[in-house]
């Protein structure tokens, strides 16, 4: 990379930094079946790659996507 490309990139980072900063914990940042689930934490992101719903058993989260879509910028409280 250029020393411009680097900068650019750069920028982007920080201005993602700045918006995730913003974003208040629980926010889901991202969703997929094979990655599972990113959400915004208190310092940080956090990774879901199981998940056990209320009277359900633990499940692999790709499971849980499938039968119940999640969305990016949907709330986990």
């Amino acid at each position: 990379l250029t020393e411009n490309e680097l900068l650019e990139k750069f920028q982007e980072l920080e201005e993602y930094k700045y918006h995730l900063n913003k974003m208040q914990a629980g926010t889901v940042l991202f969703s997929d079946d094979k990655k599972g689930l990113f959400i915004k934490a208190n310092g940080g992101i956090l990774q879901v790659l199981e998940i056990q719903g209320e009277n359900s058993k633990r499940m692999a989260v790709g499971d849980f996507l499938r039968g119940n879509p999640v969305g990016v910028g949907n709330m986990f409280e």
